[in-house]
């Protein structure tokens, strides 16, 4: 294909310039060391087709912006791998402990179980929710081995831990495991409490209405049937109940979504009969971070 003359007004009226595109040959390309790279996608038409290199850019100039591309790409791919080796990592690292805490061998299970929810959000965050998942289903294994065993822990532990919870249950694939968790985590709150020193025996103090609820205060109720409310629920339900300092001793406790108010209420080792809604999820948060404190409309 023949090269057009152009006309360079700078050079005066009549001066015309035929452009010289430069072409290398193999033997060309060996002499002066420059390595054939082969185009991206984007950068794939034929060279008689191909526009004049600006001036200034030679083939060099093309093969280290390949070579930087190339680098950013390898480089990209191994930061995912390397995100992906972590979070196995710490999956390895968890089915370890719960075999641990099967075999009650001991171990640091409070800082394990912080690290899993601190690398499932992270998880989450980067779209690996299966990964996510994973993780936390054997986090509520341990918690409720936690609790089986009684094994101490701070309140620090509980309110840190129901607050990843709460980050999770924002995916929707994530919801259940969530829920299981922060029902385990209630559970082993309510295994390891103890009833305050200023309750001494089962008593029941002032009844009456507040606030359009049944009122009760200053009690400590003991028993799995130390009150059975109806022939849905075989111990105590919150449901229509305004509780002010009141302890429960191995009972059962149900919620089913009804207005409720808990002030200083206290669960030592109970049980929990309570289907999932957002309101049985603020209740629960509440029952984690004993003695429980909250208003459910």
């Amino acid at each position: 294909m023949q090269t057009p003359w152009q006309r360079f007004p700078s050079l005066g009226d009549n001066s015309y310039v035929k452009p010289v595109v430069l072409r290398f040959s193999t033997n060309s390309l060996l002499k002066y060391k420059i390595d054939l790279v082969h185009p991206l996608a984007y950068d794939s038409q034929p060279l008689e087709e191909s526009s004049v290199a600006p001036k200034g850019i030679d083939g060099k100039w093309w093969v280290t912006t390949g070579i930087v591309v190339l680098g950013l790409i390898v480089g990209g791919a191994w930061k995912l791998k390397d995100e992906l080796t972590k979070i196995d990592n710490h999956i390895a690292r968890v089915e370890t402990a719960v075999r641990i805490i099967g075999a009650r061998q001991g171990g640091d299970t409070k800082t394990l179980i912080d690290e899993a929810l601190t690398v499932a959000k992270k998880a989450q965050d980067e779209g690996h929710t299966d990964s996510a998942r994973i993780i936390l289903d054997m986090t509520n294994t341990l918690l409720s081995q936690q609790a089986s065993a009684r094994v101490e822990a701070p309140p620090e532990f509980f309110d840190k831990a129901v607050d990843q919870y709460q980050q999770l249950k924002q995916s929707p694939a994530l919801a259940d495991s969530v829920w299981k968790g922060t029902m385990a985590l209630a559970e082993y709150r309510s295994a390891i409490s103890r009833v305050p020193p200023s309750f001494n025996g089962v008593t029941i103090g002032q009844m009456g209405q507040k606030a359009g609820l049944r009122y009760l205060t200053d009690s400590r109720i003991s028993g799995q049937s130390a009150i059975v409310m109806s022939p849905q629920c075989q111990g105590f339900d919150l449901d229509g109940w305004y509780l002010e300092n009141v302890v429960f001793e191995n009972a059962r406790i149900c919620y089913s979504g009804g207005p409720t108010v808990l002030q200083g209420v206290r669960f030592v080792n109970c049980q929990f009969d309570i289907q999932k809604s957002p309101k049985a999820e603020q209740l629960i948060g509440a029952v984690v971070k004993q003695p429980a404190n909250i208003a459910i409309s």
